[in-house]
């Protein structure tokens, strides 16, 4: 998890965490998110961040891949 202001209060995933989390290869899940397939992600700075409840309704089929700025 990251730590600082941002950290678990915005419950924010690491690509390895959501990697591990969907059971794909960190390039396969770099590739899904650039694909708009995968679960939006947010890019803070040089570092890419997943929203926990953003994923889990993602993985619940309640969510289509798309834009991190229409999950804002």
């Amino acid at each position: 998890m990251t730590s600082g202001p941002m950290a678990d209060d915005e419950g924010l995933l690491t690509e390895d965490e959501v990697a591990a989390l969907l059971e794909v290869p960190g390039p396969v899940l770099r590739r899904l998110c650039r694909e708009g397939s995968g679960p939006p992600c947010l890019e803070i700075g040089r570092q890419v961040r997943f929203r926990r409840a953003v994923v889990q309704r993602w993985l619940a089929g309640d969510l289509q891949g798309s834009s991190a700025a229409e999950q804002r």
